[in-house]
């Protein structure tokens, strides 16, 4: 049985199972299925996959990718058979599938039962159905560039059509909370669309949730007015006339006569200073609030000083809520004890306004309803401080027009935002200025401390305020000076005893009220963060750390994000304050074994390891690699769709991959297999220089213990290094040393493999001496045949054919290379095979050479070389203008150029490039010229005469 969905990610499930598809594949699919029954042209897909740049090769790689979906569908399915689903139709495919096999084809037939419903009560369940199908966009992740498809967009605009009916079918009906959740949804999507838009705030009014229907209506003006420069139209506005409507108060209950407004607030910290930013952010929010009940929520890590800010702010703007201030610890993360009881909290709120105790309701829901009716038509401030979740608060919210809520938690509130439209305010660390003055005011003048002094101190405190605070308590008192200060913070690095407070509590111990709120797996995950290498980590990383399946990760980490024991610095990275990861490990010394922490760090590694090796076999395919490790238990290797992700996700790790290596040095290990594998990948990255210090390290541990397979291999990259530093002597005698190692251990494929570094040293010399690396390269070709070496054989025959094109053996060479190119492509090395189609379009001046070269152009673009696709491009446009076409040359002289910015912006300046792009340029200036002037070109590129 097959099942085709495109109502977000593309996927294709057989017999219940999902099928892998490449992302070319699955944009033809999404194509084809948004089409289904009609016919796609070739030339339609060609568009859809390449754009205006499509290789040479466009058509057969559109057959290739028809025939990968077809044995997707069916596995067994002959080469070249058609098969019973995707039918070969002149000038194109058409896809045979229906609502049972389909979602797109489901939701279409959904939305026409419901369209010709005979009520709308008859209509709403399947226009219900209809929208439950999706899960995103249309064809979700696949559209790389800003600009989606016609025909997604397409199927994207039949999904908002489809939630406008299904809203106006629900008012009518009467059923607005059935289709409220999938028509916001919708709506959150299109965020500009007015009609969508209204639809979610006439949902909302009827559903009695007028507040949030207000700030949908606000968001929407906003968002018109930001993004388009123009007012809500009809549509919106009548909307919002309902909101309006709906919010006029209800005659309030009258607070009895003899009660005078409630005052709760703690005292005001005389010494708070700073966080100008946050304060004027909070007093915005109020006009924000005009007309509506507000809500502001301030969330952030542990003693990030969001209470202080509450209570200043709140005493600040306290004129302004004349009918009383109500404040309650909810002690949702407390030393001791439970969460307050919203119960018990609503008992203390009505006893401040005035409600005799026999009239206090019984249960919890009469008493929330008695406090909302108390509080209507008066303007009341209310913070609930330290609060545990949104169900914790819910109840105490009094809902009236002109009252403010102020909540402060360690979780985010995100809810809060949805449905009653709050403020989320998440407080970060203080700036190192805000940080310096708050140290200063609380420490008092009379230490004479200098701004270093002072910097010194906030950078151990880690500029978070509670610990700031602590130890500008022991400063004031503190007799040793501010000498004995630093020296015990010094000393304090591992532990946080220097931030130990009987009176505020302390820094440990704040922290402690989070993590007892931890499950167990999340408190184990949370002990062992301090062993990652990096500032941040990704999931999968996380995963290795703690021996966690993949799937079981995300929900961990949630958890310590909503604990605040984690931050996200960055989308889809995660890290802990530096004081917080002291914690961490403090707690771990105490609960975990040395074994299991000695484990954990070693899965760190083995993650990278792992990842590396995968990169290399599957992507970078070095000629020899040196990791032949299976996978530590609880490590899950990482896999890379293509080598521009596998570099990408590299470029992201190089900190703490590094940081990887420099921990297994200091537990007294070498790393070398994992720094010696990590060179093709480093030097794709052109980081290659990184690896210099820790191949140095490890080749000196290797030295020490008499590992001379280690010693050869580190020999060989710190060669290199030194190659690529224009040490060319101290190259050719590391690589000749390596040799003489390989060749005593009888090390046959490491013998080649030097051999063809020492043919490589010659090859690129400044100037080249291709004679002098022929001999090495024919060694090594000779020694990799031996051993049956099948990268060291089309490595070698690569480096021999260039030799031989360069030293005027034209033919010679190119058969060389020939044999290197049907090797990598017989192994689907397309990379690699990029190599060979450079070097045979730039051998003479063949008649076919612009079809290599575009060929070679499109293989470095794929596998993310910027430098050689820029390179690859100057020679394409120098073709193209020795052919006469003078039109293409501009067009590609012009791409490669946008490239070679590119690479100069990384740094790199190289030699002998920008003199060639200028000459070129100028010889390509008139056609440029004709190109601005409207001038129209012929088929060949050349101007046409007037």
């Amino acid at each position: 049985m097959i099942r085709l969905a495109a109502l977000g990610a593309v996927q294709v499930f057989r017999d219940g199972v999902e099928v892998d598809l490449d992302r070319r594949p699955q944009l033809m699919l999404a194509l084809l299925l948004a089409r289904a029954g009609q016919t796609v042209g070739v030339n339609e897909l060609i568009d859809l996959l390449w754009g205006t740049d499509p290789p040479v090769n466009a058509v057969n790689m559109v057959r290739r990718h028809v025939g990968v979906i077809r044995r997707a569908f069916e596995p067994g399915l002959p080469f070249r058979a058609a098969g019973s689903w995707l039918a070969g139709v002149p000038g194109g495919y058409r896809l045979r599938a229906g609502p049972d096999t389909a979602d797109v084809l489901e939701f279409r037939a959904l939305v026409e039962r419901a369209s010709t419903a005979p009520t709308p009560a008859l209509a709403v369940p399947d226009w219900v159905a209809a929208l439950s199908l999706w899960r995103g966009r249309y064809a979700q992740g696949l559209a790389r560039s800003g600009t989606l498809p016609a025909a997604f967009a397409a199927v994207d605009e039949e999904r908002a059509a489809a939630a406008l009916a299904a809203a106006q079918a629900a008012l009518r009906a009467g059923a607005a909370t059935t289709v409220l959740p999938l028509v916001r949804a919708v709506a959150e999507a299109n965020p500009l669309d007015e009609s969508l838009a209204a639809g979610v705030i006439q949902l909302l009014t009827a559903d009695g949730r007028v507040t949030a229907a207000a700030d949908w209506y606000r968001r929407t003006r906003d968002a018109l007015d930001e993004h388009l420069g123009v007012p809500p139209g009809p549509a919106l506005a009548a909307a919002y006339q309902q909101v309006t409507e709906a919010l006029e108060p209800a005659a309030p209950v009258a607070m009895p006569p003899s009660a005078t407004p409630p005052e709760q607030l703690p005292a005001d910290l005389r010494l708070f200073g700073g966080r100008r930013v946050e304060m004027a952010a909070l007093t915005a929010a109020l006009s924000q609030f005009a007309g509506t009940a507000g809500v502001i929520a301030i969330d952030g890590i542990p003693g990030v000083g969001k209470s202080t800010l509450a209570v200043h702010w709140a005493h600040s703007v306290e004129d302004r809520f004349p009918d009383g201030r109500l404040f309650v610890n909810l002690r949702g993360y407390a030393p001791t004890g439970e969460p307050a009881d919203p119960h018990d909290v609503l008992a203390g709120f009505l006893d401040a306004l005035g409600v005799p105790p026999a009239a206090v309701p019984p249960d919890t829901p009469s008493r929330a309803a008695l406090f909302r009716q108390m509080a209507a038509g008066c303007r009341l401030l209310v913070v609930l401080d330290n609060a545990r979740d949104i169900e914790q608060v819910r109840p105490l919210m009094p809902g009236s027009v002109g009252s403010l809520v102020l909540i402060t938690s360690r979780t985010r509130f995100g809810g809060l935002s949805t449905r009653e439209g709050a403020m989320l305010l998440a407080l970060d660390l203080p700036d190192i200025d805000d940080a310096r003055e708050d140290l200063r005011r609380r420490a008092g003048t009379q230490g004479g401390y200098s701004d270093q002094d002072l910097d010194r101190i906030v950078a151990y405190c880690g500029r978070l305020p509670l610990a700031v605070a602590v130890v500008a308590a022991r400063a004031r008192g503190r007799v040793g000076g501010i000498a004995g200060l630093l020296a015990e913070l010094e000393g304090s690095r591992d532990s946080l005893d220097a931030f130990d407070d009987d009176a505020l509590g302390g820094v440990r111990a704040v922290f402690s009220w989070s993590y007892r709120r931890l499950s167990p797996q999340a408190a184990r995950l949370f002990r062992l963060l301090p062993l990652q290498t990096g500032s941040d980590s990704a999931p999968p990383l996380l995963a290795s750390l703690a021996a966690e399946p993949r799937s079981a990760i995300d929900p961990l980490i949630r958890e310590l994000l909503r604990t605040r024991l984690i931050s996200e610095p960055r989308p889809g990275r995660f890290g802990q304050h530096d004081l917080l990861a002291v914690y961490a490990a403090e707690l771990s010394a105490e609960i975990d074994t040395a074994t299991e922490r000695e484990q954990a760090a070693d899965r760190v590694l083995d993650h990278y390891t792992q990842a590396l090796n995968t990169m290399n076999m599957r992507h970078l395919d070095p000629v020899v690699r040196t990791i032949d490790t299976l996978p530590m238990p609880g490590v899950e290797p990482l896999d890379f769709p293509d080598s521009r992700s596998a570099l990408d996700w590299l470029r992201g790790e190089l900190e703490n991959l590094g940081g990887a290596w420099a921990d297994q040095f200091a537990r007294g290990r070498s790393p070398w297999r994992t720094i010696a594998d990590a060179f093709p990948a480093y030097n794709r990255l052109r980081v290659a220089v990184d690896l210099e210090r820790p191949a140095e390290m490890a080749l000196a541990a290797a030295r020490w213990t008499g590992d001379r397979v280690a010693e050869g291999h580190l020999g060989i990259e710190l060669a290199w290094l030194a190659g690529q530093d224009q040490r060319d002597d101290e190259m050719r005698t590391g690589l000749e040393a390596a040799l003489a190692i390989f060749e005593e251990l009888g090390a046959g494929v490491e013998q080649a493999l030097a051999q063809l570094q020492l043919a490589m040293s010659h090859a690129l010399a400044e100037p080249p001496d291709y004679a002098g690396a022929t001999p090495f390269y024919e060694r090594a070709l000779r020694l990799f045949r031996d051993h049956n070496h099948e990268a060291g054989i089309t490595a070698a025959l690569v480096g021999l054919g260039r030799c031989q094109l360069e030293l005027g053996r034209t033919e010679q060479g190119v058969t060389t290379l020939t044999e290197a190119l049907e090797r990598n492509l017989g192994r689907g090395r397309l990379y690699h095979a990029a190599a060979e189609f450079w070097h045979i379009g730039t051998a003479g001046h063949r008649a076919d050479a612009i079809d290599f070269l575009l060929m070679a152009r499109r293989l470095y673009a794929d596998g993310g070389s910027v430098f050689w696709e820029m390179k690859t491009g100057l020679a394409l446009a120098e073709a193209y203008f020795e052919a006469d076409r003078r039109w293409d040359a501009l067009a590609a002289w012009r791409q490669a150029n946008d490239r070679f910015r590119v690479v100069a912006e990384g740094g790199e300046t190289p030699t002998g490039l920008r003199e060639q792009f200028a000459r070129l340029g100028e010889r390509l200036r008139q056609t440029a010229a004709d190109v601005e002037s409207g001038t129209e070109f012929n088929s060949r590129g050349k101007a046409d005469a007037p």
